[in-house]
């Protein structure tokens, strides 16, 4: 079986200096677009935000598990 795990990709940064693709913040998976001010959370938009808040980039990757 095979799980998908998400990796810190780097260190935390302010989010205006994430670069695009998915990132943590407050223990919740968003996705920044390549224009740099909107995100994604399950389908929803999330409200254009600030760009000093605090984020952790990551990067998804599989891994075999077992159960």
């Amino acid at each position: 079986m095979k799980r998908l795990v998400l990796n810190p990709a780097g260190w935390t940064c302010p989010l205006g200096e994430c670069p695009p693709g998915p990132l943590v913040h407050d223990g919740e998976l968003f996705f920044k677009d390549d224009y740099g001010q909107h995100f994604l959370d399950n389908g929803d938009s999330w409200a254009t935000a600030r760009g000093d808040i605090v984020v952790q980039p990551v990067v998804a990757e599989w891994e075999d598990w077992e159960l």
